[in-house]
């Protein structure tokens, strides 16, 4: 498959297919007005724009893209392994809107932070077996998932 390949061609794809998923969530996040606050949402000062967040989600799947592909040069178990528990962390980040903002509960939103925080740095520590390099492409997800974490504290009232 094209997308296992130490090649250039095989990093463009990783990184649209990574991407391209990214935008279809993101679509559906600002098409079923998911993005929107309602009266009652707490104002929480550091919390981005929706589009920000949007962004930053881009990024952060180029990223974990990217950290997929740089793994092809190696052909061990714990780079296939390393692979594989990125794909994980990209569909768990995809899902985060489904239960998350669809239903609307700051909790749900708070308990899928913590999910992320503790599934990207477990993926961070398998990828950093294989690769260095390919885990600190990994590692902002963590710092974006902690971020966020303080967001839904805020509005949990909680700080």
């Amino acid at each position: 498959m094209t997308l296992n390949k130490p090649n250039g061609k095989s990093l463009i794809f990783n990184i649209a297919l990574s991407i391209g998923a990214v935008l279809v969530v993101n679509a559906l996040i600002f098409g079923f007005g998911w993005n929107v606050e309602t009266g009652s949402t707490r104002y929480i000062w550091f919390e981005p724009a929706g589009y920000v967040v949007g962004i930053v989600w881009v990024a952060l799947f180029a990223l974990m893209g990217t950290a997929r592909w740089v793994l092809n040069f190696q052909v061990t178990k714990d780079a296939a392994r390393g692979k594989l528990w990125i794909v994980i962390l990209m569909i768990s980040c995809l899902l985060y809107p489904l239960y998350a903002l669809a239903t609307g509960s700051v909790l749900a939103g708070f308990l899928g932070n913590i999910e992320t925080v503790i599934l990207s740095a477990f993926v961070f520590w398998r990828v950093r077996r294989a690769s260095n390099f390919a885990a600190f492409l990994v590692a902002p997800v963590i710092v974006w998932a902690v971020f966020a974490t303080f967001i839904t504290l805020a509005g949990l009232n909680l700080i």
